[in-house]
């Protein structure tokens, strides 16, 4: 875990007041400063001279006064852990930073360091960053420990803060800081709005709503779902859909580098960069897990700052934290970032790896898809750069299941088809060819091919093979004309 990281999780895990007071500092003054927020004043005298620290709020490092002799101005909290708890022992200052362990004073607290630091030694056979890099599995559990203890704390603190300031005072609010602040509805504005749902992209992408779309690795998803980002940013034709006006576009990518990936792709597509002004397409981003508070914290300032309609988060299982097959690691991301952009009416699209069950969907728990409107795996079909969109989930009415997807070169374009569902349309080619397969054989044994004696010969062998006596008679003009009739009107 590097230090930014520790000093996140000291923050979440720790408050200043239990910190100070456990290595002897008292508090001697508070201030009031011009931005309304309070300047604490801790002190220590030790033997060369008093120390002091100005404190203002959780979230800010200390100040350290003038005129103490030290390399470090600003101390975060993980710094006093690391310095007076830990004795510069990484290792321990990471567990004590992401853990809510109560930190000792004075002689308690040597002892205490001492006998952590013996235990590790004697039960591992060498340090603890001796032992972290040598075993993998290892350091795979430490990590997972660390994670969970910071999860369980973060999720007793958001349950602490829980009906907090905003919710104080319901009398002295007006009616919009109730709506604002409570999400109440009010009935009259709901009964009077009759605007249809909007469609971003027809029956694929719903504003407000949430939407996910599993599909095996290697399949292009992100190629598809980066093209359609781009489109929409720019007001193009989506998949071939009339365009429509520009909306922003907020893309979080932990999987495609930019060099390498993203600029390629898109010059491919025809974009140049004066394109992409509404498309803010984050690489890499140095965030939180969005199944934790911080994370949600740092999503919601992006939600500021960037005021996207749609966020694509590539993929999901890159964004969260802890076991997958969690049903808590989902329940945690709609508690942290996903309710979040359904209240701000931010459409949003979890791409995930499709599980080894391509039938099951997303790798994962069911709970994975709780809180999404619109599930569309995705999948290759038996034709070179053709997928099938497959709907899964629809809380909105939409008007077809399955959207036959092709995907072309120069430039590089995804294009839905006709709305015949691709694999019905293979399913009836299989039919067909198997018909005329069979009529073949009539023909060679100089049957006269009339409907009526054809059907008596074949009828109970198409009846086995599920073909009706129309596709028989299709298949039957087809051979009768030669193999010339169109492909499409004969199946």
């Amino acid at each position: 875990m590097s230090r930014n990281e520790m000093i996140q999780r000291a923050r979440l895990n720790h408050e200043w007041v239990p910190l100070l007071t456990s290595v002897g500092f008292r508090k001697t003054s508070t201030e009031a400063l011009k931005d309304g927020s309070n300047l604490t004043i801790w002190q220590q005298d030790t033997s060369k001279g008093t120390v002091e620290f100005w404190v203002t709020t959780e979230e800010q490092p200390a100040l350290l006064a003038p005129g103490t002799e030290s390399p470090k101005p600003k101390w975060e909290k993980f710094d006093f852990i690391f310095t007076f708890h830990a004795r510069e022992d990484w290792s321990l200052a990471e567990h004590l930073a992401t853990s809510s362990d109560t930190l000792l004073r004075g002689p308690l607290a040597e002892i205490a360091q001492k006998y952590r630091t013996e235990e590790l030694q004697s039960s591992m056979g060498s340090s603890t960053e001796e032992r972290l890099e040598s075993d993998p599995q290892y350091r795979k559990a430490y990590e997972k420990s660390l994670r969970e203890m910071s999860a369980r704390q973060a999720a007793e603190e958001t349950l602490a803060n829980s009906g907090g300031n905003k919710l104080r005072n319901l009398e002295l609010m007006s009616r919009d800081e109730l709506i604002e602040f409570t999400g109440l509805i009010d009935w009259k504005k709901l009964w009077e709005d009759d605007t249809a749902e909007r469609w971003f992209v027809k029956d694929l992408l719903c504003e407000g709503r949430a939407h996910g779309c599993p599909a095996e690795s290697g399949i292009g998803k992100s190629l598809l779902w980066a093209e359609i980002g781009a489109a929409l940013a720019s007001g193009r034709s989506v998949l071939g859909y009339p365009a429509q006006e520009p909306i922003r576009v907020l893309y979080l990518d932990h999987e495609n580098t930019p060099k390498g990936d993203i600029k390629p792709r898109l010059q491919d597509m025809g974009y140049k960069p004066e394109d992409l002004d509404n498309f803010y397409y984050l690489s890499f981003p140095v965030i939180e897990s969005l199944n934790t508070k911080l994370g949600g914290q740092s999503l919601n300032e992006l939600l500021n700052f960037f005021q996207p309609n749609l966020v694509f988060i590539d993929t999901f299982s890159r964004f969260v934290e802890g076991d997958e097959n969690s049903s808590k690691v989902a329940q945690d991301f709609y508690e942290h970032a996903g309710r979040e952009m359904k209240r701000r009416n931010i459409a949003y699209l979890r791409i995930d790896h499709i599980g080894k069950d391509a039938a099951r969907g997303a790798r994962g728990s069911s709970a994975k898809i709780d809180d999404l409107d619109l599930i569309w795996s995705m999948s290759k079909t038996k034709e070179a750069n053709v997928f099938i969109l497959k709907n899964h989930k629809a809380r909105v009415p939409i008007s077809q299941n399955e959207i036959v997807i092709e995907r072309t070169f120069s430039p590089l374009r995804h294009t839905a088809k006709s709305g015949d569902s691709w694999t019905q349309l293979l399913a009836l080619a299989a039919k067909h060819d198997l018909a005329v397969s069979l009529i073949q054989g009539l023909k060679d044994d100089k049957h006269p091919l009339s409907q009526g004696k054809v059907w008596k010969d074949l009828g109970p062998t198409c009846k086995s093979k599920g073909i009706s006596r129309t596709e028989l008679f299709k298949a039957l003009n087809y051979v009768q004309s030669g193999f010339e009739e169109p492909f499409e009107e004969a199946i």
